[in-house]
């Protein structure tokens, strides 16, 4: 319960593009990624958005895949719905990609 409340919270937070970076900043992807493999579907559910909302920023790119973001939107992209999400996940990871290969 914990879990999806957290979740839930980083996820309407993360809404406000002035609280993507920031959130990302304070360590808030790592507790996200480790909700995906939650039992609790709902917890998942809100961690998935979360996710989603703080890639919106490209700035959150690499701290998302460092923490097991895109494995962990690919994981749940296997299920009901995954086509989006992996889609999604495959474009965050090919901005990673470009933005190091210009680094």
């Amino acid at each position: 319960e914990c879990q999806y409340y957290g979740a839930f919270a980083l996820a309407l937070l993360a809404k406000n593009k002035s609280f993507q970076v920031p959130l990302a900043k304070m360590g808030g992807v790592r507790p996200l990624v480790s909700i995906m493999a939650s039992k609790h579907s709902d917890a998942r559910h809100w961690a998935a958005l979360a996710l989603l909302k703080l890639a919106d920023n490209f700035n959150n790119h690499i701290t998302i895949a460092e923490e097991g973001g895109i494995s962990a939107l690919l994981a749940i992209g296997n299920g009901e719905g995954g086509v989006t999400v992996a889609n999604l996940a495959k474009r965050a990871f090919d901005d990673v990609k470009q933005k190091w290969r210009k680094s």
